[in-house]
């Protein structure tokens, strides 16, 4: 029987690369969502079997329609708090209502939730967005003793992981996906065996010569203290109460 896969967002590159995925698999019909169809790949849409529907993420009529008859809805949305949360909200109420089956972040009794982690994806961990590798030097800037792991994954690994979950129907819940799994300094030996180049590490962690006994006005707040000023439900909006106060 065919499945169908709605995804949201499609001309988001991790939306393309889980549409790719999908279509590896037999009897997959992709129903993908976006305000600007233009900016698709023409490739994209000349596939068979992907439909697209253009409309505003705030368009509670089209999101129904864009859910209607799905069996699974990913969303894939990239921009700020409003698009983020509301975006993803006016979705799952209209799979909640059309009693879809499945959605991506879930907050409604009928519709089975699925929150896939991934960890970092490489392709951004290098890029200038991330703001950590700096390809003319051949450094990389980062906090701490270069011994703290990280989870990587590649993009089009995250988005297959992401389709084989889409197609799963027994899946729900937190599923966790890595392609691997390094501290800096194993990424620094990695770097250099395979492209026989130095990889700079420069120093990025504060370390013991500190300047704050020249300010002896000042003291400085620790973790504890800074635990005992806020409670433990409070700690998530403690940013919210800094600057002037009414």
């Amino acid at each position: 029987m065919p499945t169908t896969v709605a995804i949201a967002g499609l001309t988001g590159k991790f939306a393309q690369c889980i549409a790719s995925s999908l279509q590896a698999y037999p009897d997959v019909f992709i129903r993908g969502y976006c305000r600007s169809p233009q900016k698709l790949p023409h490739s994209l849409l000349l596939v068979r079997n992907i439909k697209v529907i253009k409309d505003e993420i705030d368009d509670r009529v089209a999101a129904r329609l864009f859910v209607k008859e799905a069996n699974v809805v990913i969303c894939c949305y990239f921009g700020s708090s409003a698009v983020m949360v509301q975006g993803q909200k006016i979705l799952i109420d209209a799979c909640e209502e059309l009693n879809v089956p499945r959605k991506y972040l879930a907050s409604k009794g009928t519709v089975a939730g699925v929150h896939i982690l991934t960890g970092g994806l490489m392709e951004t961990f290098w890029s200038e967005f991330f703001g950590c590798w700096d390809c003319t030097s051949r450094s990389l800037s980062f906090w701490g003793t270069g011994e703290e792991t990280w989870d990587l994954i590649i993009y089009e690994t995250a988005a297959a992981y992401t389709a084989a979950v889409a197609l799963d129907k027994s899946a729900v819940g937190v599923l966790r996906f890595r392609g691997d799994c390094k501290t800096i300094l194993e990424i620094k030996d990695c770097f250099e065996k395979v492209y026989t180049v130095p990889f700079n590490l420069p120093e990025a962690q504060l370390g013991d010569i500190l300047d704050n006994d020249c300010y002896e006005s000042v003291q400085a707040t620790d973790l504890r203290a800074f635990f005992l000023s806020h409670a433990v439900d409070e700690l998530h909006c403690a940013d919210q109460e800094l600057g002037y106060r009414n």
